[in-house]
C-alpha cells in the first residue's frame, strides 16, 4: 500500500526544487519493487518529475549513475525504516535531514502519530531535524505545531501532519543550503519514546470510553483493534463518541464483509459489546 502522506512531501518537494532528485525506499520484495517502478501513484509522481524510484539506498550508486550520489547537496529522509550509517549521513553536501510525525524530543520511534493520539493529546507537530546515527536524536533545524482533533484518526492526522511537513522541509532544505539556519539540541532529558505495534490491539467495553476511543482513533488503521465477543472478535473499523460512550460506525467479523454496527446490532443474539444511541 502506497503511503500517501510520503507521496505528498515528494510531490511538493518535486515542484518546489530545482534540485535533481532521487527517491529510495526501504527494501522492498521483488514483486513489491517492481510494483514500485511501474504502476502506483508514488512511482508516476516520481516519473512525472523525470525523477527516479529504487528499493534501497544502497542501490543509488550503482543503478542511476546519471546521478552523481556522492555530490548530493542533501538527503531528505522519512519514515525510510533503516539507520543510516555515519558514511552516508557525510555523503551529501548540507547533511542529512529527517522528517519526523511529532514535537521532538516527545515521541522518538515508530509510532508517534497513533502515540499522540491514543494518549488523548491535543497537539502534536513536525519536525525536521539533522540526522545522526541515533533514532531521531539529532540536532532540530525547524518545527511546526499541528491541533489534533477530537475525532481526528491516524489517517486524517497524518495527512495533516502530510501537509505541513512537505513545505516545512522546502522551506528548511532552502535556508539550510545557503546557511540561514543552525540546528538546536534536543533536550534530550525530555525525550519520550515510542515502539512499533505489530499485535491487534483488544478493548474492554468495560474500560473509560474515552481511553478506548483514543485506541480506536489510533490503531484501527493498524494493526486493527477489536473486542471480544462468546463467539468471535469484533473488528471495529470506525466508531464515535456520543455524550462520553463509544458507538462503533462500521464492524467487521472475521472472513465476513465490513458492514454498519446496527446492521450487526439487528442479527446478533449474543449480548451486544456496545449500545447503540
Amino acid at each position: 500500500m502506497v503511503n500517501h502522506s510520503l507521496l505528498m512531501h515528494a510531490d511538493y518537494l518535486l515542484a518546489s526544487s530545482s534540485m535533481k532528485l532521487i527517491i529510495a525506499t526501504e527494501y522492498l520484495s521483488p514483486t513489491m519493487a517492481h510494483q514500485l517502478r511501474t504502476n502506483n501513484p508514488f512511482s508516476i509522481c516520481l516519473l512525472g518529475h523525470g525523477t527516479f524510484a529504487d528499493t534501497a539506498f544502497s542501490l543509488i550508486r550503482t543503478r542511476y549513475p546519471i546521478v552523481d550520489a556522492d555530490a548530493a547537496d542533501v538527503y531528505v529522509v522519512c519514515n525510510y525504516g533503516k539507520i543510516l550509517t555515519q558514511e552516508e549521513l557525510d555523503t551529501p553536501r548540507y547533511g542529512a535531514l529527517n522528517i519526523h510525525p511529532s514535537l521532538l524530543p516527545h515521541y522518538r520511534g515508530a509510532t508517534p502519530i497513533q502515540s499522540a493520539i491514543a494518549h488523548g493529546d491535543t497537539h502534536t507537530g513536525v519536525t525536521i531535524i539533522k540526522m545522526d546515527e541515533k533514532v531521531d536524536h539529532g540536532p532540530i533545524y525547524a518545527q511546526k505545531e499541528c491541533l489534533i482533533d477530537p475525532d481526528d484518526t491516524f489517517d486524517t492526522l497524518s495527512t495533516k501532519l502530510a501537509l505541513i511537513a512537505a513545505s516545512l522541509i522546502v522551506d528548511t532544505i532552502d535556508k539550510v543550503i545557503v546557511h540561514a539556519v543552525s540546528p538546536s539540541e534536543q533536550n534530550h532529558t525530555r525525550a519520550t519514546c515510542t515502539q512499533k505495534v505489530t499485535q491487534p490491539m483488544y478493548i474492554n467495553q468495560h474500560a473509560d470510553d474515552r481511553q478506548s476511543y483514543n485506541t480506536i482513533r489510533a490503531y484501527a488503521h493498524e494493526p486493527g483493534v477489536f473486542v471480544q465477543l462468546t463467539d468471535c472478535d469484533l473488528k471495529i473499523l470506525t466508531a464515535r463518541l456520543i455524550d462520553g460512550h463509544i458507538e462503533p460506525i462500521l464492524v467487521q467479523r472475521p472472513g465476513k464483509k465490513a458492514i454498519q454496527y446496527d446492521e450487526f446490532a439487528r442479527g446478533y443474539s449474543g449480548v451486544l459489546p456496545f449500545s447503540l444511541s
